[in-house]
């Protein structure tokens, strides 16, 4: 049996939400965002610990989702604990940088 490439076969590898790095980053940001309001705590703390480091990013793009995202999560959810209060703490730091 005789293993080929992706190359070696002319096909190109399926890319799901963009074709660079930074696409796929504002895509699936992008569907974050949507899910935003229906998410539980613990799946909104997983999204604020995702779009932290996006914050850094040097595309402008990633970083502006980024930022959209964490003020999504930062207005108040529907339930018990649906709110990011513990992370108010470490928000301040995202903004402030010069």
């Amino acid at each position: 049996m005789r293993l080929m490439t992706w190359r070696a076969l002319s096909i190109r590898p399926y890319t799901e939400g963009g074709e660079s790095r930074s696409a796929r980053r504002c895509t699936f940001m992008d569907l974050a965002l949507a899910m935003v309001p229906g998410l539980d705590a613990a799946a909104r703390d997983l999204v604020f610990k995702a779009a932290k480091p996006a914050t850094t990013e040097p595309d402008a793009a990633v970083q502006k989702r980024a930022y959209k995202l964490l003020a999504s999560l930062m207005k108040p959810a529907a339930g018990p604990g649906g709110g990011i209060a513990g992370r108010a703490a470490a928000t301040p730091s995202l903004t402030v940088r010069a």
